[in-house]
């Protein structure tokens, strides 16, 4: 419930900050951030009120890329679209090798097609010579099956569900130094969590409070993964950030944080530690269109066993090939783990396509 509460609350003051740096566009400036900083301050914490106007920046230079993205496809379609149509019905021209359109009926459609993509350009380009963008907080696919509730097949309570899921969320950036890594929302060791409310909401539930505004959950957390380098994280007091998301009526936390680099032992230079880390053989890796080559090796770059072949499909949706790719990494550290390789390489391609050997292999180790 105090979750809840605490992410309706800032999910709300985001909203605002977020409309008034989009009215801003690019006439926004340090003073402006600064003012937005503290207006929040004095609503949240200086803390809340750097994460949430941190936000807002990131999600409006966002959207200017999309839409920079989204300008620069357009134009690409036109141009298409407008040498097909220079080249007569059925035929191809001789010296750029452009095919026509194979009916008129075709070419009518693209006709009509290619008016409706100049207005949606010019729209665009306003837009952003403007410095306006658009930013919906919960997606605009979502919004739209809000119109659409029978084709989607949910019903109004779950999209409500869905929508307040989709535009509340808590999130807490890590600070060095401090108690395990976190003024606003504290995990300790144990899996316990402390959050800071801000001082309407500590006010409100008093009784649960210190004298701070900390509020401990009744229900402890805990990582399926990774435990062990977040606890050493947060023992030695790094900066580790922390993000509560609602799906289904549960709340999930995410842990995020940069580890600690290793330091490398005294007195090793280079060529020692690339000994050390050829010690167990060398996993190499070939990337293909469509699939990764994978082949343990010795110590002297010779093959050993036989060769595997790892599948990737790069094509559909975003989320699909993201899924591919981590896929695909999933396969090579258990490949490594298996054949007891401690390094691999990738052979180098040079931009005139052909492959490169000796001199041309970049290495990487651990």
């Amino acid at each position: 419930m105090v979750l809840r509460e605490l992410a309706e609350y800032l999910s709300r003051l985001a909203s605002r900050d977020l409309a008034e740096r989009v009215a801003l566009g690019t006439r926004h400036n340090a003073a402006d951030f600064a003012r937005r900083k503290r207006e929040l301050t004095a609503l949240t914490s200086s803390r809340w009120a750097g994460t949430i106007t941190r936000g807002s920046n990131d999600q409006w230079q966002l959207a200017r890329r999309a839409q920079a993205a989204h300008l620069k496809s357009l134009v690409a379609e036109i141009e298409t679209i407008e040498r097909r149509l220079a080249v007569p019905v059925g035929e191809r021209d001789g010296s750029t090798r452009i095919k026509g359109y194979p009916t008129r009926r075709v070419r009518a459609a693209k006709q009509q097609r290619l008016q409706c993509l100049r207005a949606r350009a010019a729209r665009v380009g306003v837009d952003a010579a403007a410095g306006r963008v658009h930013v919906v907080r919960g997606g605009k696919d979502l919004l739209r099956h809000r119109l659409h509730l029978g084709r989607s097949e949910r019903s109004l309570e779950t999209w409500r569900d869905r929508w307040w899921e989709a535009r509340n969320r808590i999130e807490a950036d890590g600070e060095a130094g401090k108690t395990y890594g976190n003024q606003s929302l504290r995990v300790d060791p144990d899996g316990v969590v402390v959050v800071k409310l801000p001082a309407m909401l500590a006010e409100r539930h008093r009784e649960h409070c210190d004298r701070f505004g900390r509020y401990t959950l009744d229900a402890r957390c805990r990582f399926a993964y990774r435990t062990e380098e977040w606890r050493a994280q947060v023992e030695a007091h790094r900066a580790v950030g922390y993000t509560v998301r609602f799906d289904g009526g549960r709340c999930y936390l995410t842990a995020s944080f940069t580890p600690a680099e290793a330091a490398l032992p005294a007195g090793r230079d280079d060529e020692a530690l690339m000994t050390a880390a050829l010690a167990g053989g060398v996993l190499g890796i070939d990337q293909n269109v469509d699939h990764l080559a994978v082949w343990r090796l010795d110590v002297h770059g010779n093959p050993v066993g036989r060769p595997d072949r790892i599948d990737v499909d790069y094509g559909g949706r975003a989320s699909h090939r993201d899924a591919q790719v981590r896929h695909a990494c999933s396969r090579l550290i258990r490949a490594a783990k298996a054949s007891g390789a401690t390094s691999w390489w990738i052979p180098r391609t040079p931009v005139g396509g052909a492959r490169s050997t000796g001199s041309g292999v970049r290495r990487r180790h651990e």
